[in-house]
């Protein structure tokens, strides 16, 4: 018990803990008569039962074991001094073997069994045997035969449930690999789609310089080298792309400040709604929302998603960058009064290189989604065709609950 407090100790009190502090509490506030012994073994055993979810030792295997063994110990020392066989107290031995059902593995679980049915019994060494009568043996068989029959159910039931949740852990395992080889699916034949046309146009280019008239006229080798420059320019922007949106990414969760984030978004976006005639506005809850998170990332994300609205607006309209707060989490909104997302292509929009515009690669709301998956968050929009489409960004207020992904960097 003098191990390091686990990290979640800092929480308040919870359910699991009030149930025993009330348990113990009850026992130690109704026991019979003046008993020294049994009010102290009773809040003992309330402090362990508080303490132990909470030491980091008891989550390892020999700490179970370790647990399962105090708890029996304590559960005989209160029996024994509260009357023996008489014990009002009898019944917490069941504690020990339901722990141990829950927890440990077939044989372990017997072992304990096989020991707390020896445990009570042996209270008769303390007896004068000849003032035993058969009534009060039959009686203690009868409470042997409950402990076992306790202990059975319950390992049955969690070894069900452990099953149960292996094989969810298996599907759960099978549906990521089916998810990251049909995105890899995805990714290949898109960067495939994006690279034939540059190197289709530079193939062409070379043939016409390879013909004898295009050889003669100077005129012709320069403008088809400079388209051939010009593709192979787009081909190594494109793989560029490419293989920055393939890094992992490296979250850096700092207390930041997001009203001045979206600020600096805002500022950065105004010369390209200004060039599409398109007004830029922000909303904030309040003056400043601190929370921790990594502003550079979640600045990328929203930029992607601020540039798409305008590119969606027509001159005059308004796209409108809010933050709000709801309890532990924070929500980016942005939305536009544009045309609308196609609804055959919603189910498509955040796939990597989907786009319906003729000049780009659509990566931008694919890296948005990598971005806010890899913070912890989650994206989300609605949209109605002639009215407009809104995109949500929902991050997580609390530290923990942020994912720091493998070391990488977006480029």
């Amino acid at each position: 018990m003098n191990q390091a407090i686990a990290n979640n100790s800092h929480q308040v009190v919870t359910k699991r803990d009030a149930f025993w502090l009330f348990v113990f509490g009850a026992l130690t506030l109704l026991c019979p008569g003046v008993n020294y012994d049994a009010l102290i073994l009773l809040p003992l055993f309330g402090a362990f039962q508080f303490l132990e979810p909470h030491l980091v030792y008891f989550k390892t295997d020999f700490g179970r074991i370790t647990s399962v063994a105090v708890k029996l110990v304590l559960s005989y020392l209160l029996i024994g001094y509260t009357h023996g066989l008489d014990s009002i107290y009898f019944p917490i031995l069941l504690l020990p073997v339901v722990v141990a059902a829950t927890q440990l593995s077939l044989a372990k679980t017997l072992i304990f069994v096989a020991l707390t049915c020896a445990a009570y019994p042996s209270f008769l060494l303390f007896l004068d045997l000849e003032e035993v009568s058969g009534y009060d043996v039959r009686i203690l068989c009868i409470r042997v035969v409950f402990f076992i029959v306790i202990g059975f159910l319950v390992f049955e039931e969690a070894n069900a449930k452990r099953k149960q949740l292996q094989r969810a852990v298996r599907a759960e395992t099978e549906l990521q690999r089916s998810e990251r080889l049909t995105a890899l699916d995805q990714l290949t034949a898109g960067l495939a789609h994006e690279l034939r046309n540059p190197l289709t146009t530079a193939k062409l280019s070379a043939e016409m310089l390879m013909k004898p008239r295009s050889q003669g006229n100077p005129q012709i080798v320069s403008e088809v080298s400079g388209f051939i420059l010009s593709e192979l320019d787009r081909t190594e922007s494109l793989i560029s792309k490419f293989l920055n949106f393939a890094k992992p990414l490296t979250v850096r969760p700092e207390l930041n400040d997001l009203a001045t984030v979206i600020e600096a978004v805002c500022e950065g976006a105004t010369s390209i709604a200004s060039a599409s005639g398109v007004v830029l506005s922000k909303q904030a809850s309040r003056e400043h929302i601190l929370f921790v998170f990594d502003a550079e990332l979640i600045k990328v994300a929203v930029h992607n998603l601020v540039k798409n609205a305008v590119e969606a607006s027509s001159p005059g309209q308004v796209v409108l960058v809010k933050i709000e707060e709801h309890k532990d989490e924070v929500l980016i909104s942005v939305s536009d009064s544009g045309h609308g997302i196609d609804p055959k292509n919603r189910e498509s929009i955040f796939n990597p290189f989907f786009t319906t515009k003729a000049d780009s690669i659509g990566l931008g709301l694919a890296m948005v989604t990598k971005i806010v998956d890899a913070s912890g968050g989650r994206v989300s929009f609605t949209s109605v065709q002639g009215s407009g489409t809104i995109f949500r960004i929902v991050l997580p207020h609390q530290t923990h609950s942020l994912r720091h992904a493998a070391v990488g960097e977006l480029g």
